[in-house]
């Protein structure tokens, strides 16, 4: 594609009618797919013979995963021009996740002030349980299940106390591998579970004991947390409706960029983001962001050149 270098991943004109829009980078092919009613229009064509028509409500593309689309820390750009119909509410432009969380992820939206916006969130607090050796001078501990997955590898008998016996079952847990997995230290007969994923979305997970003889108490998991680690935003009103704008938005290092018709509208250097727990692993969203378990934010006009 002459003028199209080899670092550009995906490149859609959206000249093509649904449900599949090529992809015309000059690398592997990351054709989009239509969800809901997306389809190509000519009521507003900045380049071309079409745009992409998104309704606000149930519209958007979506791109496979793939090692291409890492961005998970270092220099990257997405960009496209945007012709809004409303914003009366906020309206997505990129988003990726890790999949079946709700607290990991990269969006670039526009807001209702006409502000373009980019967060990035991730699980920066792991999630604790913990089992309580309560009594019992003999038997064993057969098994420990944290939203029913089995997380000890065979049973741990009763050894000296209870105290002792604590410590043998949270060796039996960090030693073995779950899917998710966890760790475990323990405090007397107090044995603290923690996930080796980070974050909220394992709150509330059902923490379960079996046991011979020896009896229990149980606390299911709590305290995982997420963060905001990237916040940036235009001044308002930098987009408007009904008339068509450029967005860039650049990561270079631990500088943040967003351009707006090729002008810097902000910028911060943040080095706070990791992305240490699992690199985004969703499908790729255009013209809506996404959480890692649910989608919102659809774009309400048309979109071209992403």
């Amino acid at each position: 594609v002459s003028g199209i270098g080899a670092e550009t991943q995906i490149l859609l004109h959206w000249e093509e009618a649904a449900p599949t829009f090529l992809d015309s980078s000059p690398g592997s092919d990351h054709d989009a797919t239509a969800v809901g009613t997306a389809e190509r229009s000519v009521a507003q064509v900045k380049f071309g013979t079409y745009s992409v028509l998104l309704d606000g409500n149930s519209d958007w593309a979506t791109v496979a995963d793939h090692a291409d689309m890492v961005l998970s820390g270092g220099t990257w750009t997405f960009e496209t021009w945007v012709y809004p119909s409303s914003l009366a509410a906020d309206v997505g432009l990129y988003a990726q996740a890790v999949s079946s969380r709700t607290g990991d992820y990269m969006w670039a939206y526009i807001d209702t002030n006409g502000a373009v916006s980019l967060r990035v969130q991730e699980g920066t607090t792991a999630a604790t349980g913990t089992v309580t050796l309560t009594g019992g001078g003999s038997g064993s501990v057969d098994g420990i299940t944290v939203n029913s997955v089995e997380i000890m590898s065979g049973a741990e008998n009763y050894d000296t106390d209870l105290d002792t016996t604590a410590v043998n079952v949270a060796a039996n847990i960090t030693a073995n591998t779950s899917a998710p997995n966890y760790t475990a230290s323990a405090a007397s007969s107090v044995i603290t579970i923690t996930s080796v994923y980070k974050g909220d979305h394992v709150n509330t997970w059902d923490v379960t004991s079996s046991s011979t003889t020896i009896t229990t108490s149980d606390v299911n998991m709590a305290s995982g947390a997420n963060t905001t680690v990237v916040t940036l935003d235009t001044p308002n009103s930098v987009v408007t409706t009904g008339s068509w704008q450029h967005i860039r938005v650049v990561e270079n290092s631990n500088d943040y960029y967003i351009f707006v018709d090729g002008i810097q509208k902000a910028h911060v250097s943040d080095a706070s983001r990791t992305e240490g727990n699992t690199a985004y692993d969703s499908t790729v969203f255009i013209g809506a962001v996404h959480d890692g378990t649910s989608t919102t934010k659809p774009f309400n006009g048309h979109l071209d050149e992403t």
